[in-house]
């Protein structure tokens, strides 16, 4: 049974997809064909053929009657056209406008016009005192250098404890709590008009 076994021991080769499992002693298979047979060619009608034919110009020909009659039929924009239904309804969806509602914005309008105005009036200052700042601080280096090279040498040095420097300031909106930032994948709702 061992002889056996060692004689008849099979390499597995992979031939297009196909395993064929050759002996290892001078058995030789021929090479397994990947392919089916041929189908028979079905004999045509010619009265089929033919009822296609007229078929498809009818079909063509009322292709043509109708772009004739409309003319080219163009896809809706959703955008622009808007929905049937809501527009037939807009009349009744209509809210009256309230004077108080107006008033209101009026004030509204008032207290943004003021903030900004106390906004600017601030940026103001604090570019002039930066900039008056900085130039004390230029004087400053001026008469120290008239003193000490070395000491000028020193306080222009950059200080390396400032330089990794980092911020992070007041956003105009706060952070959304549980929010799920969207991980690239998305589903493709467009639709299609190929009729």
């Amino acid at each position: 049974m061992m002889a056996l076994r060692k004689f008849w021991q099979r390499s597995v080769h992979i031939i297009q997809n196909t395993a064929i499992y050759t002996p290892a002693a001078n058995f030789h298979t021929s090479e397994a064909l990947c392919s089916a047979p041929m189908k028979k060619k079905r004999k045509l009608d010619i009265n089929i053929v033919i009822q296609k034919e007229i078929k498809k110009k009818r079909k063509l020909e009322k292709q043509i009657r109708r772009l004739e009659a409309k003319g080219r039929i163009l896809k809706p924009i959703d955008e622009i056209v808007g929905d049937r239904s809501i527009m037939k309804t807009i009349e009744s969806r209509k809210r009256p406008t309230d004077n108080e509602n107006s008033k209101n914005e009026e004030e509204v309008k008032a207290l943004q016009r003021r903030w900004a105005n106390y906004k600017f009036d601030q940026h103001v200052k604090e570019t002039k005192q930066i900039s008056d700042a900085i130039d004390c601080q230029n004087e400053a280096l001026i008469e120290l250098r008239k003193i000490s090279e070395d000491l000028y040498q020193l306080a222009i040095q950059t200080d390396n404890d400032l330089v990794p420097f980092k911020r992070i300031g007041p956003v105009s909106t706060p952070p959304i709590s549980n929010y799920n930032p969207p991980d690239g994948e998305y589903i493709d709702t467009t639709r299609k008009y190929d009729k």
